[in-house]
């Protein structure tokens, strides 16, 4: 169910920064300023005596509200079980709100319709708090696919709030599809949008148009060819008609057609395009829906069926890897989705290496130019066939780290190219240098790095003092003061730029931690002689105050 619920704490007043110095204030502050992990710590580091009742009834809702933010729920039921009867009875709802939260999440139905069963007939709540306290009702039957349960009560919810709002009955509905309660889901579909995803595939579901139709409207939907706004416009005269301008295509949501495609190839059961629904959801990315969701464990599942079927129509027999790669090379241009599922097959469970070899560089080459290149990442990143790269071909190494850096995916990228020294596709060695060093110094470890900028000279180019900014803060995550520092002072050299003035300024912060007072000293000296911003040299005699 995509909704959330927003309660605020009861007693947390607007704190104006004159009178943020309370503990609790600070920790709200934090929080209100979208850092729950530091509001949390300042909760947990300032445990004052309990002299006042009031005021630690606050500072336990916060961080009850703070957990459940960071996805803690199992914490939040201990923690309501410890400290609930002593809550004064103001502090009730609150506690009842943060535990439904976190029983709903944790999949635990009946604890979370306790909880709610004290807002609901306990507690003065508000339109929308009512309405949301209902709709986590429906949520909790759902979560034990009580799926008759739940049906009932969102038919009550449905008569006793009129008007229903689309919203509602979209989440309704969608949560009857992800239990597989397939009839039951064409109670809503008169007020769910023409186009929505939900609607889609609840007519799917519920047999009101087959398989070939949905996938045939997605298609169309994903295609659109535009059609003139009226009919050809003729002249008296012999001189030719003239055509009304085009409408333009209408936008569409491509996740939400693909997932009607996926559904529907699972009920025809087509393996070819369900492998090419899943190829295309990997590649878009996650709605937060389980309608739309593909692990990628389930495109290679898919993968090695279609391999199969592939093969068995072509009478080869398994084992033998080198007719099924040359059944994937005949395979390229005429059902590419099928020469990727050999290619897959090989790519793992080929007993040759070089053909293994040769079926991933295949493979990573036919993702890569089908425009699916989160999707070739995230199969070549799958820790059960490949694990720290282990049998992965260099070649398919290099351009998957590519890939991955196309699309600012550092890690994966980093991943890649770690222990990687040759280059493919014509890429200058110095050229492949500088890369290698920049991804390692931005998805890797310190070590990684470091190992990598050892062949990078000492220079002032831009590309290089990027690469050593990236290692100090490497350095500095690591708790390495002293190398942090001076990775800075390499990034900054001789520069007086914005990168060099940033460099400075963390050097000589490192230089601090690390010790080294008469270092840092120097370094605020030479920034106070070239900044010109009246906020930064404030700054900077501040720090040199406490030197």
């Amino acid at each position: 169910m995509r909704y959330s619920i927003k309660v605020s704490l009861l007693f947390i007043l607007p704190v104006s920064v004159a009178a943020a110095t309370d503990s609790f204030e600070i920790a709200a502050r934090l929080a209100q300023a979208g850092a729950p992990q530091s509001a949390l710590a300042r909760i947990e580091r300032d445990q004052p005596g309990r002299t006042d009742n009031r005021q630690w009834a606050k500072r336990e809702l916060l961080r009850l509200s703070l957990l459940n933010e960071l996805n803690r729920p199992a914490e939040v039921i201990e923690y309501i079980a410890a400290v609930q009867a002593e809550l004064p009875a103001e502090a009730a709802q609150q506690t009842n709100w943060e535990g439904a939260r976190a029983a709903l999440l944790l999949g635990q139905g009946e604890r979370t319709r306790t909880y709610l069963s004290q807002l609901l007939w306990r507690s003065d709540l508000s339109d929308s708090q009512y309405r949301a306290a209902r709709r986590m009702v429906v949520q909790s039957y759902l979560k034990e696919r009580r799926t008759n349960d739940a049906y009932l009560v969102m038919l009550r919810y449905s008569q006793d709030f009129q008007p229903f709002m689309h919203d509602e009955a979209a989440v309704f509905t969608e949560g009857l599809l992800i239990v597989g309660a397939k009839t039951e889901t064409a109670t809503w579909l008169v007020q769910l949008s023409e186009g929505d995803m939900v609607k889609s595939l609840a007519r799917l579901q519920s047999g009101l148009v087959t398989p070939e139709q949905a996938i045939a409207e997605a298609r169309a939907a994903l295609n659109p060819v535009s059609e003139p706004v009226g009919k050809p416009i003729k002249s008296k005269t012999k001189k030719p008609s003239r055509i009304v301008p085009q409408l333009p295509a209408k936008v569409v949501n491509p996740i939400a057609c693909w997932t009607v495609i996926m559904h529907a190839a699972a009920l025809r059961e087509d393996v070819a395009l369900l492998a090419e629904a899943r190829e295309q959801l990997l590649n878009l990315g996650g709605t937060g829906s389980p309608l739309s969701d593909v692990a990628v464990g389930d495109l290679w599942q898919g993968y090695f069926v279609l391999a199969l079927k592939y093969s068995n129509e072509a009478q080869l027999l398994r084992g033998d890897d080198a007719a099924w790669f040359a059944l994937a090379e005949q395979l390229r241009d005429s059902a590419p989705a099928a020469s990727r599922a050999l290619f897959a097959h090989l790519a793992v469970h080929a007993r040759e290496p070089a053909l293994r070899e040769g079926a991933q560089a295949g493979l990573a080459a036919l993702l890569l130019n089908a425009g699916l290149e989160r999707t070739a990442v995230k199969l070549f990143a799958d820790d059960r066939y490949f694990p720290e790269n282990k049998g992965l071909s260099p070649q398919a190494s290099f351009a998957l780290g590519q890939a991955a850096v196309q699309g600012k995916d550092y890690v994966r990228a980093a991943r890649f190219w770690r222990g990687l020294t040759q280059t493919f596709d014509g890429m200058q060695p110095e050229q492949w240098q500088i890369q290698r060093a920049q991804v390692l110094a931005f998805g890797g470890t310190h070590a990684d790095a470091e190992e990598a900028v050892q062949i990078l000279p000492v220079a002032d180019s831009a590309e290089q003092r990027e690469i050593f900014l990236a290692l100090g803060e490497l350095a500095e995550d690591q708790g390495e003061a002293a190398s942090a520092a001076d990775d800075y002072l390499l990034a900054a050299g001789q520069a007086t730029d914005a990168m060099a003035q940033k460099a400075r300024w963390q050097a000589a912060r490192s230089l601090v931690r690390a010790g080294l007072r008469e270092d840092a000293k120097r370094q605020y000296l030479l920034l106070l002689k070239t900044t010109r911003d009246a906020a930064q040299q404030a700054a900077i005699r501040r720090a040199l105050a406490r030197l």
